[in-house]
């Protein structure tokens, strides 16, 4: 061993230009299955953290909603059912300049009205990480709690600071229209702002140079002021129900059944593992790819290596060095340059997504999580153990075919 150890020493040369090929074909094949990981565990980790307990339901045909409501009644004794309803409307009190032609526009709202007696609400996140998922709403400044009397709101974080801005002091009360589905007339209510909400990825006030860029604004209100209106001459009605039941699948089933829209962290969790076991495929597919391309690389390395040791493999044989000799030193020289190159290999991977981290929270303030999964350790480990032993054999074994004769012959 120590012999080999001093070979791979003398022949540096030709082994660094062999290590680059290995190197480079390792650090593409490690770090791209890391990167896989790492970014599939950003998107998802935090949807796989939730518990899969809650599902939201919404449909536009109150019917139909009420059926479902009645079926959960029936075959999910477990439920915890919240009821609310949505309508959208314009904010025709209040105009903003926008960013596009500097012209003035009244903010289109989501009005929710919820029972006056709870604590917490789940809203419906339409797109995080391209999945849609429940969660609890927070509370920002104001009330903690959802809890609202007939004349009270809460208002998500970004319009309340919009308001601000514009009055030039925190706004006491919003002004609410909810237009007649006819357009002949409208509800007008005065309400105090009792609270202050986090914003929704999708409804959210953005800013660009001090104007406006896209505007979108959440209210919550007491269900005792949707009472105090005909519903017949509202505008298209909403109706969303969170459900929390340990038999989450039974109540998407039969959401689905009757052509409710559903979103929930059981389905958001379902499909971030189908996504995650398609990348996990992808990543074996790249791996043998990969593979096949190394092994024919190291191939023609391993010759080119062994043409420069032609005359030393031969006078070793002329002297009687024994083919098992000359093989087991080739094989050492092999193992000891192929697992210094996949150590090396590991170590340049994780350094440059270290590096990449720092660099991410320097410029985005956010952590970006470092995880590779067990499968692309497993893939990386067994990849490079199946190189390096056969190749090492491989190098041992053509060692020993070379002759001291047939060398000779071919330099006269």
């Amino acid at each position: 061993m120590r012999n080999s150890f001093w070979m791979v020493r003398k022949n540096c040369l030709s082994y660094a230009k062999l290590s680059i090929t290995v190197v480079l074909s390792f650090v593409l094949l490690f770090g791209y299955m890391a990167l896989i990981d790492t970014d599939l565990f950003n998107r998802y980790a935090f949807i796989s953290s939730l518990p899969p307990e809650v599902v939201g339901v919404y449909s536009y045909d109150a019917e139909r909603h009420n059926a479902f409501l009645k079926q959960i009644n029936d075959h999910v004794p477990d439920a915890k059912t919240l009821s609310v309803f949505s309508i959208e409307t314009f904010l025709d009190y209040y105009s903003f300049t926008t960013e596009t032609d500097n012209s003035s526009l009244h903010p289109a709202a989501e009005c929710v009205f919820i029972p006056s007696d709870i604590k917490d609400f789940y809203y419906y996140e339409d797109t995080i990480s391209g999945i849609p998922f429940v969660q609890p709403l927070q509370m920002v400044s104001g009330r903690k709690t959802f809890s609202l009397e007939e004349n009270e709101v809460i208002i998500n974080q970004s319009f309340y600071q919009a308001l601000m801005q514009k009055e030039d002091k925190p706004p006491e009360y919003l002004y609410l229209t909810i237009h007649w589905k006819d357009e002949t007339g409208a509800y007008f209510w005065k309400l105090k702002i009792v609270g202050v909400c986090q914003d929704l990825l999708t409804n959210t006030v953005v800013y660009k140079d001090n104007v406006i860029s896209w505007f979108g604004v959440n209210l919550y209100l007491s269900r005792d002021v949707l009472q105090k209106m005909e519903i017949e001459k509202i505008p298209q009605i909403r109706y969303m129900s969170t459900i929390v039941s340990n038999d989450p699948v039974t109540v998407i089933s039969i959401a689905n059944n009757l052509q409710q829209t559903v979103e929930g962290v059981a389905l958001a969790q379902r499909e971030a593992n189908r996504i995650m076991r398609t990348e996990t495929k992808s990543k074996g597919v790249t791996a043998i790819l990969m593979f096949i391309l190394l092994s024919i690389n190291l191939y023609s390395s391993f010759s080119n290596v062994l043409q420069t040791r032609n005359y030393e493999i031969g006078v070793r044989r002329a002297l009687g060095a024994s083919q098992k000799s000359i093989m087991q030193q080739f094989l050492y020289e092999a193992f000891i340059v192929l697992g210094t190159d996949t150590i090396l290999s590991g170590i340049i991977v994780l350094d440059g997504m270290l590096l990449y981290k720092a660099f991410y929270a320097w410029k985005s303030g956010q952590v970006w999580m470092i995880y590779i999964d067990k499968s692309s350790w497993y893939i990386f480990c067994v990849s490079s153990l199946i190189l390096i032993v056969s190749f090492s054999l491989i190098f041992g074994y053509k060692a020993t075919t070379i002759e001291i004769v047939d060398y000779l012959k071919k330099d006269s």
